[in-house]
């Protein structure tokens, strides 16, 4: 394992993440442009469908709350749910398992010092574990999304949207929250299927085993790596869209031609699309690599595993 590992703080583990990553940043951004290429198509489909969901949705509670005599939303939210359940959410999981095996498995060789390199035939078992452990996490979220299902057929969330809009806020904001807390007992889930070759509520128990201890600490640093991941990408889509807006302004004040300027900024709109995509295929792997450099750094500190893999390597 790789001599260094050994980060204590939140800091440290977020530098300790950056660092693996680095050290094998190549492959990562190959490996998430490939698959993320191969994937863009269905992707837009998907989010195109899910936008054309939730806006039948909202229609739906909206119409519940506005028209007279008008009081159930059940068959739409029933339509969209069970839609969602079984052609957009799969997709996404099937993205996902595959997205995670391949930056999980590479962050491993690098967090033990070996040179990182992907083994394509690894991915579709290792990502057959991870599709069946969200399948788990689905199960287990079971109660939160029966408590929207039935707060949305019963008429409660057209009440409350129509009449107290603050508190439907509030309910929201704090519905967020409490599932954003529970989803951290199995926040390691994904890397023991990969790591460990556990699946299903098996990965889940022994994530809970992994954070046991420590789990307001383990919440917090992920909310934290969380705003840490979203400022890197706005800062990224910030700078650009400053300077597509000078440009623009140059345009406006008659710095550049009118005959030119068509072109200008049509290459400049062709840049901003291709510099956003590749930052996009460059955040993707993070999220995999801080899991993989969390869950070993759980199980050194609980277990370990750093002495464990030094006395395997001893002459005996």
């Amino acid at each position: 394992m790789n001599a260094d590992f050994f980060p204590k703080t939140a800091a440290e583990i977020f530098d300790h993440t950056i660092y693996i990553y680095k050290q094998a940043f190549g492959k990562h951004l190959a490996f998430a442009s490939i698959f993320g290429i191969i994937f863009a198509i269905v992707g837009f489909l998907v989010t195109l469908l899910a936008t054309i969901f939730v806006a039948i949705f909202a229609f739906a509670i909206v119409y519940t709350a506005i028209t007279p005599g008008y009081t159930d939303a059940s068959n739409e939210a029933f339509y969209i749910l069970i839609i969602f359940l079984f052609v957009a959410l799969p997709i996404f999981f099937v993205w996902l398992s595959i997205s995670s095996a391949g930056h999980i498995l590479l962050a491993r060789q690098t967090i033990y010092g070996h040179r990182a390199r992907l083994i394509i035939k690894e991915i579709p078992m290792v990502a057959a574990r991870i599709f069946c452990t969200l399948v788990a996490i689905v199960i287990l979220s079971a109660p939160f999304a029966i408590l929207v299902f039935f707060a949305a057929t019963s008429g409660l969330v057209a009440f409350l949207l129509y009449n107290f809009p603050w508190i439907f806020a509030g309910l929201i904001i704090l519905f967020i929250a409490s599932y954003v807390v529970f989803a951290n007992i199995f926040s390691l889930s994904i890397a023991v299927s990969v790591c460990e070759k556990r699946t299903f509520l098996r990965a889940v128990k022994r994530s809970w085993e992994l954070i046991k201890g420590e789990f307001w600490k383990i919440a917090g640093m992920r909310l934290l790596w969380s705003f840490c991941v979203m400022a890197i990408w706005m800062v990224g889509g910030g700078a650009l869209s400053l300077g597509y807006s000078v440009l623009e302004g140059f345009v406006g004040a008659g710095f550049i031609g009118h005959g030119s300027s068509t072109i200008i900024l049509g290459f400049a709109v062709m840049f901003v699309g291709i510099f956003s995509t590749v930052v996009f295929f460059a955040i993707i792997p993070l999220d995999g690599v801080f899991h993989a450099c969390l869950y070993y750094n759980q199980r050194i500190k609980k277990e370990g595993l750093d002495i464990e893999i030094r006395l395997g390597r001893l002459p005996r």
